[in-house]
């Protein structure tokens, strides 16, 4: 999908808490909302391959940041 980079998927290591699952996608473009745009038109369309383990009840949190620093050992 045009803008995506790579993803990454966890699971949350104890198995408490609200959702999970996290899945982390690393994404290039000029403006965020292309991409997620384009998503919602593929998910809408039913054109996106989706994970048996994503979790739609209660539906699946999406927020997108910016990278602001890297701190290395």
């Amino acid at each position: 999908m045009p803008g995506f980079l790579a993803g990454r998927r966890y699971r949350v290591h104890d198995g408490e808490g609200g959702h999970g699952y996290l899945a982390i996608y690393d994404i290039e473009a000029d403006d965020l909302t292309v991409p997620f745009a384009e998503l919602r038109a593929r998910a809408a369309a039913g054109t996106v391959a989706t994970s048996d383990l994503v979790e739609n009840d209660p539906p699946p949190v999406i927020r997108f940041y910016e990278f602001i620093e890297e701190h290395h050992a």
